[in-house]
């Protein structure tokens, strides 16, 4: 039986294989070769299977999708951020991609290793259904785009000999990341039909998951209506990302949240 008990020694051994991968990965932007690009992917590759291996021992272990506690979503945040940072390195190889994401990666991870009161903080009962594992998962794809997307968006500020590359990138995780988006509102909107009978409630959860959406429209419609003003595109790109933080784990602290189904608060 694999479970809380033993995630820190698969926690420490990820940390320690992505930090391997990200400081290969620096030092193949300041001296580049073939061998170091390969040994920060098989590094940083090796960090992802670990945590999966944990994640699906976890999983049989509970009989359940483990997505039923705070400490459950950053963990799969964890794995998808880490995973899509390898997935990027391959087809772009630049020497911030693994530093990243493996750098958020491993601040949610310590996260849940210091504070394993999130760990058996379950989710409100109506929270507890079939949807919230495609709903979640969605979701947590769609952070870790837009996390991508942000950092790619900020290097093209600074490298303005490949902005235009970068920023291609930038706008290719944002679509991909607005059409997750979406499809988790679709799958929200399901689930509350189902849970409390109405499809769209105006809570402020899902407001800000619907204002999050549309920042990401606005940031598509940018690169053609703007295309040349790259600091604008990045900051609206900023505007998602902290949209997105709030609509995460920030919207339960508003006043206009206190009485929602999706406040947090007693779980954190």
């Amino acid at each position: 039986m694999i479970g809380w008990g033993e995630f820190i020694y698969f926690a420490l051994t990820a940390m320690a294989l992505w930090l391997i991968g990200a400081f290969l990965s620096l030092s193949d932007g300041i001296r580049s070769t073939p061998v170091k690009r390969r040994l920060a992917a098989t590094f940083s590759a090796a960090g992802v299977i670990v945590f999966l291996i944990f994640i699906v021992c976890y999983w049989l272990s509970l009989g359940h999708t483990p997505m039923q506690s705070m400490a459950e979503t950053r963990m799969w945040y964890s794995f998808f951020l880490s995973l899509f940072g390898v997935i990027l390195y391959l087809k772009y190889p630049y020497p911030f991609i693994l530093p990243f994401t493996s750098a958020l990666a491993t601040v949610f991870t310590i996260i849940n290793l210091a504070k394993p009161e999130l760990r058996s903080a379950g989710l409100p009962p109506a929270l507890q259904s079939g949807w919230f594992l495609p709903h979640v998962a969605i979701y947590m794809v769609a952070y870790a785009l837009t996390a991508l997307a942000l950092i790619f968006g900020v290097v093209a500020l600074f490298d303005t000999k490949r902005a235009s590359k970068h920023i291609g990138v930038a706008d290719t995780l944002t679509g991909l990341a607005s059409l997750f988006l979406l499809a988790g509102m679709l799958c929200g909107a399901v689930w509350a039909k189902e849970a409390w009978g109405d499809w769209w409630a105006w809570n402020a959860k899902e407001n800000w998951a619907a204002a999050t959406w549309f920042l990401s429209l606005i940031y598509l419609h940018l690169q053609v209506f703007c295309k040349g003003k790259r600091f604008l595109r990045v900051f609206v790109l900023l505007i998602t990302f902290i949209a997105l933080q709030v609509t995460w784990y920030g919207v339960d602290k508003l006043p206009a949240a206190q009485d929602s189904m999706h406040n947090y608060s007693m779980n954190k």
